[in-house]
Parts: C-alpha cells; structure tokens; sequence
C-alpha cells in the first residue's frame, strides 16, 4: 500500500447508519509520515442509508483535504462500494447514490492526484470511531481545524 516512510496526505473515511436511518459519517486528514493529524470531523446525519453515510464520510474528508489545499491525496477506507464505484470498478445503479457519486468524482477532478485504497475495517478504526459516536449520541459536528 504506502511504504513506512511516505511522505505526503492521508485521508481516512467512514461512515455508519442506524436501523431508524440516522447516521454518521467522518474523516481525517493526516500528513505522513508523522501520522500528525491535520483535521477531523464527525457528522451527524438525519437520515442515510450505510451507503450514503460512507460517500457522505468520503465526500466531506475530500472537501476537509481541498480546502487545505492538499494536491495530492492518498485515500483509504473501508467503503468497497464507494470506492470501487470512484474508481470506476464497478457501475452505479441507484439514482441515490449516483448523484454523490457524481459529487465525488467531480472532487477528484479538482485534485492533481488522488490514489483510493480500500482497506479491511481493522485498518480503518480511527476513522470508524467519530461515525459511531455521532450516531450514539446525536452530535450536529465536530471539527478540528480548518477554522470550524
């Protein structure tokens, strides 16, 4: 994946729902190869399925990145269908999900590179964490740098 001495942005994702739909989602941003972190945010959201919470996790780690005007950007997650979908592994059928698709890509386009792992979720804890703690205990957001 990356060697232990890379030197560049890491951003981590995730995002998880509930049965009655509420949902969270969150990302962080780090610069490696210290693993400093660079900003994190949890959101809350009122209604997604697991799928919308993980673009929704992708999608706002994208914007945390561009707004720090990270060029070039390694991605990691444990989204397969967000990622593989990005990456254009696999199709988007459902119209949902096609227009953050739609949003992501168009994020991806505003960046010089952007590499996309997927990893297994033990290699994605910390990112894990922030979505199930919204969902728990309904926090609106949560943001480290960046101004928010």
């Amino acid at each position: 994946m990356l060697s232990s001495d890379h030197v560049g942005y890491l951003l981590s994702f995730d995002g998880a729902a509930k049965r009655d739909g509420s949902g969270g989602a969150a990302c962080i941003l780090w610069k490696l190869p210290s693993w400093e972190i660079i900003a994190a945010q949890g959101h809350l959201l009122e209604k997604a399925t697991v799928n919308e919470a993980e673009y929704a996790g992708l999608i706002k780690g994208m914007l945390l990145a561009l707004g720090a005007e990270v060029q070039e950007l390694v991605v990691v997650g444990d989204a397969r269908l967000a990622i593989q979908q990005l990456q254009g592994v696999i199709g988007c059928t459902q119209p949902h999900l096609q227009k953050l698709l739609q949003e992501a890509e168009e994020l991806q386009a505003k960046s010089k590179s952007l590499r996309l792992v997927h990893v297994k979720r033990d290699f994605n804890a910390a990112a894990a964490t922030f979505p199930s703690a919204s969902c728990m205990t309904k926090r609106r957001s949560r943001s480290k740098g960046l101004g928010n």
